[in-house]
């Protein structure tokens, strides 16, 4: 089998993933996800490069509620299948680790400030929240 240069690999790999998604963090009380301003619970995974060396691709915000700008939001996938995504403002943000099919990714969200950058695997007495994004259509679109 041909070897593919890591730009190719990345692209091959980010376009099973491409598309909407709607994320759903179950820990969250009612009152705690009204609360959210930060975390987009909608978005889109696209193929197109966030950086010259094609490994990140471009995340878009589609939450209406999330009203911070979003200066760095990307997405890639690791060589083990793990999709990384990240939203930040450039001040605080959050770190997003997801598995499994596109139809239905599982994982964790970790919240982060500039003034502290790698918070503790456990937030307070509360583990990372889990989260669930189920592939949905994405706006203007067929699909």
């Amino acid at each position: 089998m041909a070897q593919y240069n890591p730009w190719i690999k990345s692209l091959i790999q980010a376009g099973a993933f491409a598309g909407c998604y709607e994320m759903r963090v179950p820990a969250w009380s009612a009152a705690e996800a009204r609360r959210n301003d930060l975390l987009p619970l909608r978005f889109q995974l696209t193929s197109l490069s966030a950086q010259t060396d094609g490994i990140w691709f471009v995340a878009r915000n589609q939450d209406p509620k999330v009203r911070h700008a979003m200066l760095f939001a990307s997405w890639r996938v690791d060589p083990d299948g793990t999709i990384d995504l990240g939203w930040s403002t450039g001040y605080v943000g959050y770190n997003i680790q997801l598995t499994g099919p596109a139809a239905e990714l599982r994982g964790t969200a970790q919240y982060w400030t500039d003034t502290d950058p790698r918070p503790p695997a456990v937030e307070g007495n509360r583990p990372l929240p889990k989260v669930v994004a189920h592939r949905v259509g994405c706006p203007g679109s067929a699909n």
